[in-house]
């Protein structure tokens, strides 16, 4: 919610939440970038075939 008015007037590069926003979009895009049909099949559901 802090970087998103930062980033729109162009105000995040060189402030000090910028390394911050770096670190957490390096744990949101694997997150995102993950096979949710494939793990809530196989370990949500426990099938063996997913």
């Amino acid at each position: 919610m802090v970087v998103y008015p930062l980033w729109q007037s162009n105000e995040l590069v060189g402030s000090g939440i910028e390394e911050t926003a770096f670190a957490f979009a390096l744990v949101v895009l694997p997150i995102l970038a993950m096979p949710w049909g494939y793990v809530f099949k196989r370990y949500i559901l426990g099938k063996k075939n997913a």
